[in-house]
């Protein structure tokens, strides 16, 4: 299958970024290579001081609304407008039940796309807490099994989105391979994501990694542990959310921008290529 424009262009843009962003967490955070951390000290000190107070790459372009999301959000963006386009594209040439899969797989990217940008999931946690007149507490069975449930609703819409397209994503090894690759960095992330507070295990896996590869042995990683640790959490917590978990929407993210875009280009082809149709 060739490749589109748009399709090489947005490849390119991904893989530039993680290169260049994890090659600079590697030569920055680990290695400190050329006095890199003074570099970027200074760097941060003319940006924000305030925001970017713990000295260390990785949480510098992963923390909230940062690089790295804002990167994740766009691809999102990307397959969900694409979506509609395709599904709007296949109600023109008469494949109705084709042009519902697509609308079915956009409006799921759509609500992935809101809890990743407004984390709705709080907001529905929080508002389910004062109904019930529980305390908003975020590692109460309560308020895991909340997360849970949204995140297995937008689960279960995205799988039965690809059941309904199974018969054309799944008659191209390279579609098949983005969507198997993305619909799994999702759900590894998401099932992250809704138990991280269930007995501090994100903390307790965080802290183990540090400790194994004896990381605050590096000035840095010590002065950011007692910048967090006055903040009554552990870096720890922050290396399993911003290290492991942001990279895995990262690359779902990418996956999925890649299959969607792929996808329109193939159900844009002349009519005598037609793909099958979904049953």
């Amino acid at each position: 299958m060739e490749q589109p424009r748009l399709l090489k262009r947005i490849v390119i843009i991904f893989i530039a970024y993680v290169v260049i962003a994890y090659g600079a967490i590697v030569i920055i955070d680990f290695l400190n290579l050329f006095g890199s951390q003074a570099i970027m000290h200074a760097i941060q000190d003319t940006l924000n001081p305030k925001r970017f107070e713990v000295p260390l790459f990785w949480y510098f372009i992963s923390t909230q609304g940062s690089f790295t999301e804002n990167m994740q959000w766009a691809y999102l963006l990307i397959a969900t407008i694409t979506l509609f386009v395709a599904s709007r594209t296949a109600s023109r040439q008469g494949e109705v039940l084709l042009s519902r899969g697509f609308k079915l797989w956009g409006a799921g990217l759509t609500l992935l796309f809101l809890e990743d940008t407004l984390n709705t999931r709080h907001w529905i946690r929080r508002g389910a807490s004062a109904l019930l007149n529980l305390a908003d507490n975020r590692s109460s069975a309560a308020a895991i099994s909340v997360e849970i449930f949204i995140y297995a609703l937008m689960g279960i819409l995205m799988l039965y989105a690809l059941f309904r397209l199974r018969r054309l994503v799944f008659s191209h090894a390279r579609i098949t391979a983005c969507v198997l690759i993305g619909y799994a960095a999702y759900g590894l992330a998401a099932a992250f994501s809704a138990t991280r507070h269930a007995f501090g295990w994100y903390s307790r896996a965080g802290e183990a990694l540090i400790e194994t590869f004896n990381l605050r042995s590096i000035d840095t990683w010590r002065i950011a542990s007692e910048i967090i640790e006055m903040r009554s959490s552990t870096l720890g917590y922050y290396l399993m959310d911003y290290l492991v978990e942001e990279p895995l929407e990262l690359l779902g993210a990418g996956m999925l921008a890649f299959a969607s875009v792929m996808l329109l280009y193939l159900i844009k082809r002349p009519n005598n290529e037609q793909t099958p149709a979904p049953h």
